[in-house]
């Protein structure tokens, strides 16, 4: 999970920083700020996962901590951005959502095995 969400933010800062110097401050901002809304919350999961040891009680309340955070995060960030590049901005969320489904599904041989079975 910590590799997954490293590769996250990763990809959410190169891309945000080539958005911004190939396409304008306006896109790579957008861009940026979906990502993180989706990252941030994530890393709250990983930091839950110290403190409850139960693995379905980190699910069912990550998953409900982790949408209440990201909805209020991209709520946040749109009244900060004031007027976001939508197209950016919704490219980031779905980048950053689906982006471990691909590291999972494709790169896992070449991930260190973190999850503890």
């Amino acid at each position: 999970m910590k590799q997954v969400i490293t590769i996250q933010l990763i990809i959410t800062l190169s891309a945000s920083i080539l958005l911004w110097a190939i396409v304008g401050e306006s896109v790579g901002r957008s861009y940026f700020w979906a990502g993180l809304s989706i990252i941030l919350p994530n890393l709250f999961v990983i930091f839950l996962s110290f403190w409850i040891r139960s693995k379905q009680v980190i699910f069912w309340l990550g998953a409900f901590v982790n949408k209440f955070i990201s909805a209020i995060l991209l709520a946040g960030s749109i009244k900060y951005l004031k007027d976001p590049n939508w197209a950016a901005f919704l490219i980031g969320i779905v980048v950053t959502v689906y982006l471990p489904i691909f590291v999972v599904g494709f790169g896992q041989k070449y991930l260190k095995h973190d999850i503890k079975h």
